[in-house]
């Protein structure tokens, strides 16, 4: 990924970089680690994701719960929850 794409101010914050690398890997970020471009973020995260412990978030879920766009990813969230 190109260093200057990851900070143009349409994409997403060193904040939200940090949380998607840690999601890439697999890697728990703290809940309450904080979030700038939320709408961005999602975008960069593959759907599967959504259904693993590490996308755990307090500002993620509650901009997806509240956005009826993002049901999907709110489903996957859900189904992480129901196992």
């Amino acid at each position: 990924m190109d260093y200057i794409s990851i900070f143009h101010e349409i994409s997403i914050s060193r904040n939200d970089h940090k949380f998607l690398l840690n999601v890439k890997s697999s890697t728990k970020t703290e809940f309450t680690h904080p979030l700038d471009r939320i709408d961005k973020l999602i975008n960069k995260i593959n759907l599967i994701d959504f259904e693993k412990e590490y996308i755990l978030n307090y500002r993620l879920v509650d901009y997806i719960l509240d956005n009826p766009v993002y049901e999907k990813e709110k489903e996957a969230i859900f189904n992480f929850f129901e196992r």
